[in-house]
């Protein structure tokens, strides 16, 4: 009879495995997790209008530091027009929640990438699964939801 070992798994390989597995699992809940939190935030808005953002923020500040170029002012202009509100009120509105977005996106990147650490140096399965808590107990305590 001829047994071919190569294709035995050891104890450790399948730990390994397991261990990997585990790891891609929780990174993968990890990103899940913060997208439906930012989506909460930021209620229903398409990814392609989300691409804008920083675009908008630069034309409103332009704007309302009286420095803004045509292409800013009617990219203001034509918002504000269609919604059915002065350019100024939106300039205010833009600047303040990209100032709160900021503060939001920087807090949860920081959690990100202690959570990531915390599934990197996970030993077993167990402890990959259990590092994304910690991360969302803390962002329960920023958000005000304990």
């Amino acid at each position: 009879m001829n047994v071919d070992l190569s294709q035995l798994i050891t104890a450790e390989t399948k730990r390994e495995t397991a261990l990997a597995e585990a790891r891609t699992t929780a990174l993968s809940g990890l990103i899940a997790w913060i997208d439906v939190t930012t989506a909460a935030i930021t209620g229903p808005v398409p990814g392609d209008e989300k691409l804008s953002w920083s675009s908008k923020e630069a034309a409103a500040r332009a704007l309302l530091a009286g420095t803004a170029t045509e292409a800013e002012r009617v990219l203001i202009s034509c918002e504000a027009a269609t919604f059915g509100e002065a350019d100024a009120a939106l300039c205010d509105l833009i600047v303040q929640n990209a100032d709160a977005w900021r503060g939001i996106i920087a807090t949860l990147a920081g959690i990100r990438r202690r959570v990531v650490a915390a599934i990197l140096q996970a030993a077993t399965p167990q402890e990959a699964e259990d590092a994304l808590e910690p991360g969302r107990a803390e962002w329960d305590v920023v958000a005000g939801k304990t």
